[in-house]
């Protein structure tokens, strides 16, 4: 077998190694070159994807919050107005009182007492004032541990919650929400908001029969709810949510409800929250001391994420906005004549630029190439545990574009997906690596193509510099 390596010139041989010729499967001598021997990388460039992270509102976890130097993460809240509207037909039991009534019992008229119950409607409750809001909360039911991203150092958690002036949808971007310096005409950071919450408070629980119906919001600690799942609860301004329920049981009015924004305020990490958020609110009725009515709504979730863009010919990888690194792979060195058995293909990082979350299992890395036509094929990828550079596997998936579905055509190996860029010369083919998830930004630098060997990508590809004879 012969060793090809070189410069970025011709080949030469250093090295040969024999091969039994009654073996008729390597009629042809078998080489192996490597991009340290040859120019096979080119045109380190990053892809900014401006989107919206993740690509959907949801009303079940997971979500991003918080705010780092060189990344920050928002979370919109929007609430159902359709949902807020069925309070109008919720109807309770408010009052009792006893009247008189004349009856017939065993055949004498009789006069006896009877208990009646007026039932109301909680809209006719709420406009009328005959009961107030005793609690309003927002709930962040999960667990805010298993990822963090930034300063991993700083376990602090604070924000502050405002009342969205404008509406917005779920084709948002940051770029649409928000401008270069943060600033959104959504809500103001500077007005006094309708919640906070700060986890190293040293306030006692937030429990209702502490709270004065008609006080505002205050912050509460991070504790553990009846199941043992750590909670959230974020005190909100209960004239807020008052005003906020006669819009939405008020039919006019329900295009006055736009939704809710969490704003970090001095965290220096983001944190990622695996439970879904609600918005309790605590009804009782007026002079009563009786249990409260207690109703639970469900809030669809945004995540805005914004990350810095990449400089020129830098090969960067980062979820949220989707940075995704773009090499180009050259081939023309090897003869189109030549059979492709087998590659091996790394992607070194350069680990002092990089920020890794705090979970390294849990990074999700994808590497993929168009071939011909609405082909794609898609690499399973790792990160090395030292987090040295980027593993590529030998065998991909294949994809296809049918009936505006993508799906999957089998798989082909390493050697024959390269074998298909040999037999087509004179074409620079792009290899992307991207983000493979939208809940974790962790920003991975690669080694560029231009560095010496040793750092930069490798690939490494075994072939037949002629056709096997028969």
């Amino acid at each position: 077998m012969s060793v090809i390596s070189s410069c970025n010139d011709a080949p030469s041989i250093i090295g040969s190694e024999v091969i039994d010729p009654t073996d008729s499967t390597f009629a042809a001598s078998l080489v192996k070159v490597t991009s340290d021997s040859l120019p096979m990388f080119s045109g380190d460039s990053t892809l900014t994807e401006r989107v919206l992270l993740p690509l959907r509102s949801s009303i079940a976890g997971p979500v991003l919050l918080g705010s780092t130097p060189t990344s920050e993460a928002r979370v919109l809240l929007s609430y159902a107005t359709d949902e807020f509207a069925l309070l109008a037909t919720d109807s309770v039991d408010w009052d009792v009182y006893t009247v008189k009534i004349d009856t017939t019992i065993n055949g004498k008229d009789t006069a006896i007492d009877k208990s009646v119950k007026v039932r109301k409607s909680l809209r006719d409750a709420i406009l009328q004032d005959s009961l107030f809001i005793s609690l309003a909360q927002l709930r962040i039911n999960g667990d805010a541990v298993p990822y963090r991203y930034g300063d991993t150092s700083d376990n602090g958690i604070s924000f502050a919650v405002y009342d969205l002036q404008q509406n917005f949808n779920a084709f948002a971007t940051w770029d649409s929400v928000y401008d270069a310096n943060g600033n959104s005409s959504l809500y103001s950071p500077y007005t006094v908001p309708v919640g906070q919450y700060v986890n190293t408070s040293l306030m006692p629980l937030l429990d209702e029969s502490l709270s004065n119906p008609n006080s505002a919001f205050r912050p509460d600690i991070y504790t553990i709810n009846e199941s043992g799942i750590p909670l959230a609860r974020i005190a909100m301004d209960k004239g807020y949510i008052r005003k906020l329920l006669q819009l939405g049981i008020d039919s006019a009015g329900r295009s006055k409800i736009y939704g809710l924004a969490l704003h970090p305020t001095g965290m220096n990490s983001i944190t990622r929250f695996d439970g879904t958020i609600t918005l309790q609110v605590n009804f009782r009725k007026l002079g009563s001391e009786s249990l409260p009515w207690i109703r639970r709504f469900a809030l669809a979730t945004f995540n805005m994420v914004q990350t810095p863009a990449a400089a020129a010919e830098e090969a960067i990888i980062q979820g949220g906005r989707k940075h995704t690194a773009r090499v180009i792979l050259n081939l023309d060195a090897i003869d189109t004549s030549a059979i492709i058995f087998d590659g091996e293909l790394s992607l070194p990082i350069d680990k002092g630029r990089s920020i890794f979350g705090t979970n390294i299992v849990d990074q999700g890395v994808v590497v993929y190439s168009p071939l011909e036509n609405a082909d794609t094929v898609v690499f399973a990828a790792r990160i090395a545990s030292d987090r040295s550079r980027i593993l590529v596997s030998n065998f991909g998936q294949r994809f296809r574009r049918i009936e505006s579905q993508t799906v999957s055509v089998g798989v082909i190996s390493m050697g024959g997906f390269l074998e298909q860029y040999v037999h087509r010369p004179g074409h620079r083919h792009p290899i992307f690596i991207g983000s493979q998830t939208n809940t974790r930004l962790d920003r991975i630098y690669l080694m560029k193509s231009t560095n010496a060997p040793g750092q930069r990508p490798f690939l490494r590809v075994y072939y037949s510099n002629r056709k096997a004879t028969p």
